[in-house]
């Protein structure tokens, strides 16, 4: 004797819950997709869209379920090894609002959910997450990309003036290896060529990693400039 598993959905169950989401589905729309009906709909819509997104992405069946649905401009798994959680976070969250967003629009305008879809609306609703994941991972891998520009763009040009303050008040008319070689010391070597390439006092400290502050390392150049300027103004 086979049977059916304890707790198994039938044919039955799916007509329940397709009627059920049929009489919904009516009056959300009756309602113009506004009012407290609406709300109630839309707030599980999201939750759920929200609890079925992070499954996917954390087990990383978010791909394979794409590729089955057909969404394009998801990158593979490998180009999300750099995301934080909370960059994962804002882009479900950029996701489902686009979704709920879309399954209102679609609505109002006749063409939402259909009770002869062969759908249920929270299946219906998960489908349209995976569409708005694949426009919006296009959106922020782009906005990373620009971000990242921008940061690399700007540290270069803060390097660059840093290094030209410091070959004003630090090398002056001297070059980086005729200090160097006045110096015996090699953190201190350290510290001052790695200044002169226009590394910050943060940067030093962590590159030391040693427990020099940022504060320290700034002191010590500061003493060196004193100490090239002295001997400079002696001669």
């Amino acid at each position: 004797m086979t049977g059916r598993p304890a707790g198994a959905p039938t044919a039955e169950r799916y007509a329940q819950e397709r009627d059920g989401d049929a009489a919904l589905y009516a009056r959300l729309a009756a309602d113009r997709f506004t009012g407290p009906v609406w709300e109630r709909t839309a707030d599980r819509l999201v939750r759920y869209g929200i609890q079925v997104l992070r499954g996917w992405i954390r087990t990383g069946e978010i791909f394979a379920v794409c590729a089955r649905k057909g969404v394009k401009g998801l990158a593979p798994a490998t180009d999300w090894s750099d995301w934080a959680a909370a960059d994962i976070d804002d882009l479900i969250q950029v996701t489902v609002t686009a979704a709920i967003v879309k399954f209102r629009r679609d609505g109002l305008a006749g063409q939402g959910w259909r009770a002869d879809g062969g759908a249920s609306l929270t299946s219906w609703f998960s489908t349209a997450c995976l569409f708005a994941l694949g426009t919006a991972y296009r959106a922020h891998a782009a906005d990373r990309r620009r971000q990242s520009t921008a940061l690399t763009a700007a540290a270069q040009q803060d390097r660059a003036a840093h290094a030209a303050d410091t070959a004003e008040a630090i090398i002056e008319q001297a070059t980086v290896e005729e200090i160097l070689d006045q110096i015996t010391d090699l953190k201190v070597r350290s510290i001052i060529r790695l200044t002169a390439a226009g590394y910050s006092h943060s940067e030093i400290s962590a590159m030391l990693a040693d427990g020099t502050t940022a504060r320290a390392v700034e002191a010590l150049v500061y003493r060196y400039r004193k100490q090239i300027r002295g001997d400079r103004d002696g001669r």
